[in-house]
């Protein structure tokens, strides 16, 4: 029934028309507003223990979501007990940055706390 290839629920009217709607089996990863696929794990180790991930951007139009055929943005990541802090940014500085900017904001008061403390002496 309908037009081949249509699957029930599977069609929207839009701009005036029926369309179907693309089959999207990616997970999306939703970092500071920007939705994402993520791609590979880059192999870049550094100090702050983050890992670094190509990301595909996510966009929408009348045919559903669809992702960019390139990976322009780097996405970082941080888990911790008690959550994951995600970042992105178009260099792994930018991403490692936004992280960091991130993690501060949400963490300030312990961060003063500790360095406030007096040195301990030698």
């Amino acid at each position: 029934m309908g037009y081949r290839g249509a699957e029930f629920n599977n069609v929207e009217f839009i701009a005036g028309a029926w369309r179907i709607q693309n089959k999207f089996d990616y997970q999306i990863i939703n970092v500071r507003g920007k939705d994402f696929v993520l791609g590979d794990k880059l192999p870049h180790q550094e100090r702050t223990k983050f890992d670094f991930y190509r990301a595909y951007s996510v966009g929408n139009n009348c045919y559903g979501k669809y992702i960019s055929p390139s990976t322009d943005y780097i996405v970082a990541k941080y888990a911790t007990p008690r959550g994951t802090y995600w970042a992105y940014g178009q260099t792994i500085e930018q991403a490692r940055a936004f992280l960091g900017i991130k993690l501060y904001d949400e963490h300030q008061d312990l961060i003063h706390a500790n360095l406030s403390r007096p040195q301990e002496q030698k």
